[in-house]
């Protein structure tokens, strides 16, 4: 979301831009000093306040952006919208999965870990072009999947194959 508001406001010239990317860097500001004054959760009057906050940007930026009406015959199918408008439409429709990081401090930032985790897989379908079987991408990523699991829980590489394969997979515990 970061990327696609930098290049919003650098290459499209958006003002309300540059104000979310602060609101969403300010608001993991406030997640990252409550995690290390060892709290679990922020407080409900600064929930309270981020999401107003995060409303009246979107709300900027559909000021700058109006959604008009296509003028001339109607036609079929979807209507295009400028990356501008899909960006706010979406910003509006996935509020809370947008802001999931100040209501469950598990829940990461951003998701550069688990774009880490496929990009081996998406440089080498770049190179050779395709995969081999149909399902493999989706079984290497699987694969891959359940290494860095186990991996960030602690558990090596070699441990978490070994006991996939003797039929007793590494699993998480849960919370």
């Amino acid at each position: 979301v970061i990327r696609d508001l930098i290049f919003l406001h650098e290459e499209r010239g958006q003002a309300w831009a540059p104000v979310m990317i602060n609101l969403l860097l300010e608001a993991k500001g406030a997640v990252d000093a409550a995690k290390l004054a060892g709290e679990r959760m922020l407080a409900d009057t600064m929930i309270d306040l981020i999401e107003r906050a995060y409303d009246r940007v979107v709300g900027m930026g559909f000021a700058e952006n109006p959604d008009v009406e296509p003028t001339g015959p109607p036609k079929r199918g979807k209507r295009k919208r400028t990356p501008e408008l899909n960006l706010l439409i979406r910003f509006r429709k996935y509020k809370r999965e947008h802001l999931l990081f100040i209501h469950d401090f598990d829940v990461p930032f951003d998701n550069n870990g688990a774009e880490r985790t496929f990009r081996p897989e998406k440089t080498r379908q770049k190179i050779s072009g395709t995969t081999r079987a149909e399902n493999s991408a989706e079984e290497i990523c699987a694969i891959r999947s359940y290494i860095a699991t186990a991996v960030r829980n602690g558990v090596s590489a070699y441990d978490a194959i070994r006991l996939a394969v003797r039929g007793k997979p590494f699993v998480p515990a849960a919370g």
